[in-house]
């Protein structure tokens, strides 16, 4: 199963998954990040609503590194524009949610936040 990911107009771009049977549509702008525990993904959203689906973490990531989405760790997948603080190994996300940062991406991490922020 591939998520579906729908562009409704140049800023609204949502991702609809399947969640306790129902099909759900979010708009990425209000993913806060995706957890994953197996194949179990966790979304968390700007409102504090939780959902479930089934997925890899690393496709998620694959289609969405280009709306700001950024693998912190294997199991994370964090959407950039909700980050309140950067540390060296965790974010602190929208929520006051503390993500990791796995030892192995620390540097590149670091490295792509300086450029980021540049922007």
């Amino acid at each position: 199963k591939r998520m579906n990911i729908r562009a409704e107009s140049s800023d609204a771009v949502a991702y609809e998954f399947k969640s306790d049977g129902e099909i759900v549509k979010k708009e990425l702008k209000d993913i806060v990040y995706f957890e994953s525990n197996n194949r179990k993904l966790k979304i968390f959203t700007s409102d504090g609503e939780f959902f479930y689906c089934y997925g890899k973490i690393k496709d998620i990531y694959e289609q969405l590194k280009e709306y700001g989405f950024i693998m912190v760790h294997n199991s994370f997948v964090i959407n950039y524009a909700h980050i309140l603080n950067f540390h060296y190994d965790h974010v602190v996300m929208k929520g006051n949610i503390t993500v990791p940062i796995s030892q192995p991406k620390r540097k590149e991490i670091r490295t792509l936040f300086i450029e980021l922020f540049k922007k």
